[in-house]
């Protein structure tokens, strides 16, 4: 009703939103296997008071992405009033400035003929009718643009070089400010921002030397992005959490193996998420 996934108590009883992209919406995992699960749960059983954590990850989302949440979904539901906002974000973050899955501004609607109205008001509110624009269009559709794709686990590492794409610093100095806006919104809902840093399987570090799976020198985006996070939040004294550094996720050759911690060297298998949720436990539990 409210676009939550794992909803178990009243809107105005909810006590903790979890905000990201597709590695936190976790679509292609049961309830029970999304680190908002598991993490709810280990909370519980260790709490007298039992809390609701809700999931609204939406996959592709970046940072801009989550300030549309703030001020065009969370703010819009009467009697939300959530302690705790973790964001689990980075991985999405790019130098383009925003993910391909980002809301679109509510501007660009505003402009339709009253054809193009007509038919986005049958569209919106006719079942039958929207699902037959889905299977027309969806080919069209930023969202397929999204990559969860098994393939990846497969791509052979290569050593980077000075060739590699590394983001450049407005990356970051946007990020910082859009960061800057959350914290805002946050506040402005009378809840408590907690960000957790990313980081995935797309490469590795022996010794000095960074390999990565294409042209990108993952290992120094996802690095600076943390690092641009962790910087933000000891500014403000907002609870953060590195999850660039501690996580550490396992890949062996076989995609089958029960050891993998993802499925594609981003998105994460039951164990991964496991991973996730321990960590976040131990930064977070004494506040509950």
């Amino acid at each position: 009703k409210f676009g939550f996934k794992d909803r178990f108590k009243k809107i105005n009883e909810v006590d903790v939103i979890t905000v990201g992209g597709s590695t936190t919406e976790q679509k292609y995992l049961s309830i029970e296997n999304t680190w908002t699960d598991i993490l709810e749960k280990k909370i519980n059983q260790n709490s007298k008071d039992k809390i609701d954590i809700v999931n609204s990850g939406i996959s592709g989302q970046s940072s801009n992405g989550h300030i549309w949440n703030l001020k065009k979904w969370f703010n819009k539901i009467d009697g939300l009033k959530p302690k705790y906002i973790i964001y689990y974000m980075g991985i999405n973050e790019s130098q383009e400035g925003n993910s391909k899955s980002d809301p679109q501004p509510f501007q660009l609607y505003q402009n339709l003929t009253f054809k193009d109205k007509i038919k986005n008001f049958v569209k919106v509110n006719n079942g039958i009718t929207y699902k037959l624009y889905r299977a027309i269009t969806s080919k069209n559709n930023p969202t397929n643009k999204v990559w969860h794709n098994t393939k990846r686990f497969y791509h052979s590492y290569k050593k980077t070089n000075d060739q590699s794409k590394k983001y450049n610093e407005l990356t970051f100095k946007r990020l910082e400010k859009r960061l800057e806006e959350i914290h805002l919104l946050t506040k402005e809902l009378n809840s408590i921002p907690i960000f957790v840093t990313q980081t995935s399987l797309r490469w590795k570090k022996k010794g000095e030397t960074i390999y990565s799976i294409d042209n990108e020198n993952y290992y120094y985006n996802e690095m600076n992005i943390s690092k641009t996070i962790i910087k933000f939040c000891k500014k403000n004294n907002i609870k953060c959490i590195n999850g660039f550094e501690k996580l550490k996720f396992i890949k062996t050759d076989d995609i089958y193996s029960e050891v993998n911690d993802t499925f594609d060297l981003l998105h994460t298998t039951p164990s991964g998420s496991k991973k996730i949720a321990e960590m976040i436990y131990s930064e977070i539990d004494s506040l509950f």
